[in-house]
């Protein structure tokens, strides 16, 4: 099952176990930022202080969580303290709950 993940040679992956490794990549919430704007190219790029960043972020939920009460939530940890009192703004664009596979009878094993 490992080669239908492939993987740079030499990382690690974050389990020994297959089935943790998959659980990882198809079950469990993951956040990913899926876009930036804002930062100059890396070819470029100076120790400066940027006015101003747009992240675009995607997260997914496990299953069962509520996706209303998730981006409440998100919103609360993404927004609370920011750091030098940095304007923090977060726009949920959509959320939606993720497939549930229902509980399979010991018949069917």
């Amino acid at each position: 099952m490992p080669e239908m993940f492939p993987m740079v040679e030499g990382v690690q992956r974050p389990s020994k176990s297959t089935f943790e490794c998959l659980m990882n990549r198809c079950h469990r919430a993951q956040l990913t930022v899926i876009g930036v704007s804002g930062l100059p190219n890396a070819d470029v790029a100076g120790n400066i202080l940027l006015g101003e960043l747009k992240y675009r972020l995607s997260m997914r939920l496990c299953p069962t969580a509520d996706p209303k009460v998730m981006a409440k939530n998100l919103t609360a940890i993404l927004t609370k303290d920011p750091p030098y009192n940095a304007k923090v703004e977060l726009n949920i664009l959509g959320s939606m709950g993720g497939w549930n596979s229902p509980s399979i009878s010991p018949k069917v094993l």
